[in-house]
């Protein structure tokens, strides 16, 4: 119960300080005309390629942590990409995205070279 309350309590405050930035720093007018204007298609389309596209990656960085016999289920590896993902927004560069992700990885990983290897195995075939 604590746990879900401790949830439902940071889920309230980004609500609210989102509302907050909304209210003072945005024409909500100009929002809703831009929202108006978008292609739903178009926007509902590019969105489902963009999760597509994350999940091919994250089982392509399974099968190279397999290659290394390193068992990993699919969604913990998605759970670390998505949080790398986050980081990364905030980083100047990729490189940023990829030491949180190995660093993340690494709790699961018997070596931690591993989690390092991985991922530049993964940079480099693209």
């Amino acid at each position: 119960m604590k746990r879900i309350s401790g949830f439902l309590l940071k889920g309230l405050i980004s609500v609210a300080l989102i509302s907050a930035l909304l209210y003072w720093k945005v024409d909500l007018d100009e929002l809703g005309q831009a929202f108006q204007q978008v292609d739903y298609l178009l926007f509902t389309v590019s969105t489902l390629l963009f999760f597509f596209q994350q999940g091919v990656i994250a089982w392509c960085w399974q099968v190279v942590l397999e290659a290394q016999d390193n068992h990993i289920p699919l969604r913990r590896i998605l759970q670390v990409h998505w949080i790398g993902a986050f980081f990364g927004t905030f980083m100047p560069t990729s490189i940023g995205m990829d030491i949180v992700r190995a660093f993340s990885l690494k709790k699961y990983l018997s070596n931690g070279v591993h989690a390092m290897s991985s991922m530049f195995v993964t940079r480099v075939v693209g």
